[in-house]
């Protein structure tokens, strides 16, 4: 859907591909699913229990249609911006780095890259009940430098993206010509 805003992003090298976009594991949103769903059904739950509803006049009210529409325009911009959040928090594995953008607010991203010849050592680390059982976790990557760690938090599968990351890795050690005169 976005395949472009990423390419752009990342400001891809030439002769370098896109080979994964990780994004976080759907579980993941759960906890700001809760924030966005729990106030409209206590407030209509509120209304219910205190016998509003029976009161259809005050419902007829010119404030309480301008305030139900501030209190719905309220909810709707945190439900778009916790969702862009967690959709554009990604990792990006490309045939020569790794790629990590943080989505901090709407107009706020940190991006990380490290080139596949930095990467020293890759870990995964999956910590928790839910975690575990619905197998997502995150991969810090050790980068040689003084650059800190990449961390690709919260995502699906995260042994697969570990040997995705190690297979490029290796196949970009491989493609490297050789350096090393032949002995005669």
């Amino acid at each position: 859907m976005f395949e472009n805003y990423f390419k752009n992003l990342a400001s891809l090298e030439e002769n370098e591909e896109i080979e994964l976009v990780v994004r976080h594991h759907w579980i993941s949103f759960m906890g700001a699913f809760l924030k966005i769903i729990i106030p409209p059904i206590a407030l209509l739950v509120l209304i219910y229990k205190v016998g509003l509803v029976k009161s259809l006049s005050w419902f007829d009210n010119v404030i309480f249609s301008w305030v139900f529409f501030i209190i719905f325009l309220i909810w709707a911009t945190f439900t778009f911006y916790s969702w862009f959040i967690w959709y554009f928090d990604v990792a990006i594995l490309t045939n020569k780095r790794v790629i990590v953008i943080e989505q901090k607010a709407l107009f706020n991203k940190i991006v990380s890259a490290a080139g596949l010849e930095k990467i020293q050592d890759t870990t995964i680390q999956i910590s928790g009940l839910v975690p575990t059982l619905f197998g997502y976790g995150s991969v810090i990557i050790q980068t040689a430098g003084e650059a800190a760690n990449l961390v690709i938090r919260d995502i699906p599968e995260p042994g697969k993206v570990q040997q995705k990351i190690l297979h490029l890795k290796h196949t970009e050690n491989t493609d490297e010509p050789s350096t090393e005169s032949p002995k005669s």
